[in-house]
């Protein structure tokens, strides 16, 4: 995972902000510092099962789920119910830790 990952970081990304000129403030700094963090990989690894309850009737959806994109949820079941995105509606449930693990509509 390690050496993937760091693949990955070596690779061009999206741009959401490009302001100023960073290269050339880097060279006319009187002095730099170059340094490498690292920290094990962890899993997101939530605390009760990664599940929801739905029911769909001809003219509506419900979605019961411990989910932390709620809009996200509710384009899914409208796609996969066929229905419109009003005719959704998302109930969210505790989560027992989600920590960005729920930010997915799996």
């Amino acid at each position: 995972l390690r050496r993937h990952w760091t693949g990955l970081a070596r690779e061009g990304g999206d741009e959401i902000l490009d302001e100023g000129d960073v290269d050339a403030a880097l060279e006319q700094a009187p002095q730099g510092l170059t340094a490498i963090y690292e920290l094990p990989y962890q899993a997101h690894a939530t605390m009760e099962p990664m599940n929801c309850t739905v029911r769909i009737d001809n003219d509506h959806c419900e979605v019961w789920a411990p989910t932390q994109s709620q809009s996200i949820t509710q384009d899914l079941a409208a796609a996969i119910s066929g229905l419109e995105r009003d005719q959704v509606t998302v109930h969210t449930t505790y989560l027992g830790g989600g920590f960005g693990r729920r930010g997915e509509g799996d």
